[in-house]
């Protein structure tokens, strides 16, 4: 029998309002309505009635509305997120699985939630399926019918049919669930979630939730967030896996190794006294598991457990001599004799495959190749050949007592793997620049590169690498690494508009004063981009000395200077003449030193540091064996001193010069500060001296009395007197300051490093009265910051994410309006009503023929606009939001992204106007009964960031 829910539904969708709020309505997808039994009782609006403005800021903060205080006229700055460029259809991949008829790869990628199904025949994207935010793990149940994917940022499981490639249902689990594993048999899978240390177990024959663990605490959180010499994230998750018995679960939690039992939830833990667990991998016969982590301790850092014991108990564990385990895999040879692992040197350095013998623990060999960061280790069925992915992608002959490298390939950063189970091919990704899938062989003699492939489409701006803003403040330049190109962005409208082709891998950028012109480095070229930033066209494509790595330009706008790297035995600054599409390489001047690109939060070469007046360039030389600061005449040009540093140990990587250009400032890695007179060749360090934890930058005050520097571990930014070389202030940020830039009195400082706290600060600059006037929180840490010399405002980037963060001041700036993204064909016209006499106030009303609608009554929905006068209203959006339960619907998409009439209507004539939000329809019968919906409609200013004239809401329902 139907209940009274279901007999209510018929005509539902006839409606456009019907179709509205059908997917609003609960968590569950269930329809709401009244029932005569009164099984659900229509919730109320979020807002009261009658709404107070005061709620309206939490509501729509999401959207970037602010409706300003009562009684002060104070604008408070704001900060906003934007994607750098359109999101691509496959970012970031993060997981891989093969199906076990070894036909598809499914691969997740985390920035555009989605997972992707790849033919292994054809070397063909079949599908590109939205799964949820930020799929971290992938697995494949054992008929192959459908796969499980990991939502990271969704608190979810999702379960994807491979064969209509659809979601087919979503599984809540814990919170922040990171990996994933299905039982060898398909009875169940376990998701281990990081945030609250639990496990869900989950029957794979109902799709439902069979138990949640949380005690004892069966997941530490242990994963890493790690950057690659671009500042772009790389995850790194502990493992879990299902054994054969298929009743058993175990997990890398920390110190211990968490077995579960997935009938019962119970947890036997094996604790590990030598290192800790991330890793686990499992000899082929399943009677020893090996577990590694990132321990750094330099002892005993793989462990042993013995698997056929009951409960599990610790075997043994070692040393694997002077290096750093770094790896995000373990893998047995067939037999279980060997264990192949990748470690790097305790001093640092490149990393390498090792063997090692699991009974003696002793190291049987070393391959030749450096191999960096591993994603993954795949021995063929047959257990004669091996494939480890990483940086590089390395072959191994497994057939006689010592593993012998058959060759490698370069394969940038494919730190993502899978292997098919009855062939010896392999699929690996790179999960943080290129984007590119490989798909290997692994068998002698046909090891090597059999395809590439770009799963998505090529994005407009991806790994933002370097930002810059016009000195009016009215737009910024973004140089994105990853797709070899700059995006303007537009900071009225907070759009990403042109982009122009650089060269490969654009890295700095630098920007005339008068806005016209930017330079960009293109780090793996060696060559320099001349940008008409009015046209966005490249005026001049000039040759640099190696590879370009940093640049500035002269305060007249006629130069720029490009620092390379890797040349030698020293490295070059190549010095250019600007003038549009006739610029030209004036000299390529040796520096008399290697510089030693420097990779410090992100990779970046030593920046050069000129004076106001253009004549004296100070570039840091930031070699271990010969720090220096080099000294430029730009004016002959020539170097006409070079600045011995080597009182310190460490590099000096950052340099700032006076306004007056008298006096330069060095920052070393060393926790010194040296000044550096400027005379020409008789240039001299005057003093140096411990600014705090940790330098990292510095910026001048505007009269060149002060100077600041952001310490690092320090927290801080203090305040030095150039007079007298005392700290004269320490002012305490909320975070680790880095990258800082001034705005005529005001500096401004990005916190954090590894998203401690990410958030842009203010300080005044007043000498030892300096104080911190506002902090900002952000949700990306982003590391490179711009800001222009008069508007209040500051744009930073984070690379892992391509996003853009934004603080500016509400104060709408004298910008153009932004152009309608989509415009109609055919614009419609508003219905003109006169100008009668109760049309004094910019604003709107909303009207419907009833408050409660019954079946065949007419309904339909108006908002009225009134405008006094005397010139149009353009470049107003006007917003008009349906609230279904809290559910928010933006007109005239009726979508819950982000919209409004400006398209439709980008300005309205004095006097009422009609705007159609819903035509005339008859309410039909079967509809239910509900309560509470309610429409919102307002004007906003330009950049929609406050709320003008006079709003209205509107609540209604209906009834059978």
């Amino acid at each position: 029998m139907k209940g009274p829910c279901e007999n209510r539904m018929k005509g539902w969708m006839v409606t456009i309002l019907m179709l509205l709020i059908v997917p609003a309505n609960g968590a569950d997808g269930a329809i709401r309505c009244v029932s005569e039994e009164g099984d659900y009782q229509p919730q109320q609006s979020v807002f009261h009635f009658p709404v107070s403005i005061r709620d309206l800021p939490g509501v729509l903060r999401e959207q970037n509305i602010r409706v300003p205080g009562f009684g002060s006229g104070h604008r408070d700055p704001q900060v906003e997120t934007l994607d750098s460029g359109v999101p691509p259809e496959a970012d970031m991949a993060t997981a891989a699985a093969v199906t076990p008829d070894d036909a598809f790869c499914v691969m997740a990628f985390y920035l555009s939630g989605n997972i992707g199904v790849f033919n292994m025949a054809t070397h063909a994207w079949e599908a590109m399926v939205d799964v949820g935010e930020n799929p971290t793990d992938v697995d494949i149940v054992p008929s192959g019918s459908h796969a499980i994917v990991v939502c990271s940022g969704a608190d979810t499981l999702a379960v994807v049919d491979l064969a209509t490639r659809r979601v087919e249902t979503t599984i809540p689990v814990g919170s922040g669930p990171v990996a994933a594993a299905v039982a060898p048999d398909g009875s169940r899978a376990i998701v281990m979630n990081s945030n609250d240390q639990s496990v869900t177990i989950i029957d794979l024959s109902t799709w439902t939730v069979q138990q949640t663990v949380t005690t004892p605490p069966v997941s530490s959180g242990v994963f890493t967030t790690t950057w690659n010499t671009l500042g772009r994230f790389r995850y790194e998750y502990s493992e879990v896996i299902v054994l054969d018995d298929n009743k058993t679960a175990a997990a890398g939690t920390g110190s211990t190794v968490a077995f579960i039992d997935l009938t019962t939830g119970a947890v036997t833990e094996v604790a590990l006294p030598d290192g800790s667990s991330k890793d686990l991998a499992v000899t082929r016969d399943g009677t020893v598991m090996a577990c590694g982590s990132s321990n750094y301790s330099g002892t005993n850092e793989i462990n042993l457990i013995d698997l056929t014991a009951q409960p599990p108990v610790h075997l043994s564990g070692f040393d694997i001599g002077a290096w750093n385990y770094n790896t995000s895999t373990l893998a047995f040879s067939v037999d279980g004799s060997m264990l192949a692992l990748v470690a790097y040197p305790s001093s640092g350095g490149y990393s390498y495959l090792f063997f090692f013998d699991t009974a003696t623990h002793a190291q049987i060999c070393q391959l030749t190749a450096s191999i960096g960061s591993c994603g993954g280790m795949a021995v063929s069925p047959d257990g004669q050949w091996m494939m480890a992915s990483g940086y590089r992608s390395v072959f191994v002959d497994m057939r006689g007592a010592v593993p012998v490298e058959l060759g490698s390939v370069d394969a940038f950063n494919a730190e993502v793997m899978a292997a098919c189970s009855g062939a010896t091919r392999a699929v690996s990704a790179t999960s943080l620049v290129d984007e590119n899938v490989y798909i290997w062989e692994y068998a002698q003699p046909g090891f090597g590169l059999m395809h590439t492939s770009q799963p998505g489409m090529l994005p407009e701006s991806d790994c933002p690498k370097h930002v810059v803003m016009a000195p009016d403040g009215s737009f910024c330049l973004c140089a994105n690494y990853a797709s070899d190109n700059v995006t303007k962005i537009d900071m009225a409208s907070r759009t990403v508009g042109a982009a122009i082709g650089t060269g490969n891998r654009p890295s700095f950028l630098d920007i005339s004063p008068d806005g016209g012109t930017a330079i960009c480095c293109n780090y793996a070229d060696s060559a320099v981009s001349v940008i008409d930033t009015g046209t966005m066209t490249l005026a001049k494509q000039l040759p640099s000395k190696t590879r370009p790595g940093n640049c500035v330009i002269s305060a007249d706008g006629t130069r720029a200077y490009a620092v390379s790297v890797g040349a030698s035995p020293n490295d070059f600054v190549s010095i250019y003449d600007l003038n549009g599409a006739s610029s030209s390489l004036v000299a390529h001047l040796d520096l008399g030193v290697n510089l030693y690109g420097f990779y410090m939060l992100g990779g970046w070469t030593p920046n050069p540091a000129l004076s106001s007046d253009g004549a004296t360039l100070v570039i840091p030389g930031a070699n271990p064996t010969d720090p220096c600061a080099v000294i430029i005449d730009t004016t002959i040009p020539s170097v006409v001193a070079q600045i011995d540093l080597s009182s310190t140990p460490d590099m000096p990587y950052y340099a700032a010069v006076r306004p007056a250009g008298d006096l330069a400032v060095v920052v070393d890695g060393e926790n010194r500060l040296h000044f550096i007179t400027l005379a020409g060749p008789d240039s001299a360090l005057t003093h140096s001296m411990n600014p705090g934890q940790e330098p990292f930058q510095a910026v001048f005050s505007a009269d060149g009395n002060h100077v600041f520097v952001s310490n690092l571990t320090g927290q801080s930014v203090v305040v030095i007197d150039c007079s007298t070389y005392q700290i004269v202030r320490t002012i305490p940020l909320p975070g680790a300051p880095d990258w800082m830039v001034r705005s005529g009195g005001t500096l401004f400082v990005s916190c954090a490093v590894d998203d401690i706290n990410p958030s842009f600060n203010t300080i005044a600059m007043n000498g030892a009265d300096s104080a911190l006037t506002g902090t900002y929180e952000r949700e990306y840490y982003g590391m490179f910051l711009a800001a222009a010399e008069n508007p209040f405002g500051a744009v930073t980037h984070a690379t892992g994410w391509d996003k853009l963060s934004i603080l500016y001041d509400t104060d709408p700036q004298p910008t153009a309006t932004p152009t309608p993204t989509m415009p109609p064909t055919e614009p419609p016209t508003t219905t003109p009503t006169g100008t009668p006499t109760g049309c004094l106030e910019t604003g709107v009303t909303l009207t419907m023929p009833a408050r409660l609608f019954e079946p065949g009554m007419t309904c339909n929905c108006l908002a009225i606009v009134c405008h006094p006068g005397p010139e149009p209203l353009s470049g107003h959006p006007l917003f008009v939001i349906l609230d279904v339960y809290g559910s928010l619907f933006f007109a005239p998409s009726f979508s819950p992204e982000f919209d409004s009439y400006l398209a439709l209507y980008p300005e309205y004539t004095p006097g009422e106007s009609v705007v159609t939000v819903l035509p005339d329809f008859i309410w039909p019968s079967g509809a239910g009964e509900a309560g509470g919906i309610v429409w919102y409609a307002a004007f906003t200013d330009p950049l929609i960031t406050e709320l003008v004239g006079r709003w209205d809401m509107y609540e209604f329902g209906w009834t059978d």
